[in-house]
């Protein structure tokens, strides 16, 4: 009976004790996307990444987590006259804010369709914020092969919840997420 249970220590304790995989992200491959509305016209754009942490674990998500920076200095629109407004004191104010910061604290749900709820800090004040999240297994990968994942988060903050309301006479307040991460196993 000590064999038993000592052979089940052995086989059992690491699996127990694994830890969530740190993933790189390949930052020339992954798009901080957003848009939002102007009258009734749609305005995109894209935010580069300064920094992220992230650690996966695939079969318990719940152990997942996250720590992600975006540089608002470089965030750009498809209209010129729209990224100098949004860079502005009025929305963005990026020169007394120059990050956004997103930091996960649950991570929920399947691969395929899961929920990651956060803390989301732009302009200095700090919001929750819950975005619906896919992972996907890169191109050119094999089946169960997890060391180069895409993710797919989307999701929508309200600009006015954090005092970037400038413009609201032409700019709704909703600003919808979509961004793709593609992620490397370090």
């Amino acid at each position: 009976m000590r064999w038993i249970a000592l052979f089940l220590a052995l086989v059992l304790a690491p699996a127990l004790a694994a830890q969530p995989v740190p993933y790189t992200l390949d930052r020339d491959r992954s798009l901080v996307g957003f848009s939002f509305d102007i009258g009734n016209d749609e305005v995109k754009g894209n935010m580069p990444v300064a920094a992220a942490t992230i650690a996966l674990d695939l079969d318990r998500l719940s152990r997942s987590t996250a720590q992600v920076t975006l540089n608002t200095r470089d965030a750009v629109t498809e209209l010129g006259f729209a990224t100098e407004a949004m860079l502005g004191a009025s929305v963005l104010d990026a020169d007394a804010f120059p990050t956004i910061s997103f930091q996960a604290t649950s991570v929920s749900g399947t691969l395929a369709g899961g929920k990651i709820e956060g803390q989301v800090t732009i302009r200095g004040v700090t919001r929750p914020v819950t975005l619906d999240a896919q992972v996907f297994r890169q191109r050119d990968t094999e089946e169960g092969d997890r060391s180069r994942l895409s993710v797919l988060m989307t999701g929508t903050v309200d600009r006015r919840d954090f005092g970037a309301d400038g413009f609201a006479q032409f700019v709704g307040p909703e600003i919808r997420l979509e961004i793709l991460t593609r992620l490397t196993r370090s």
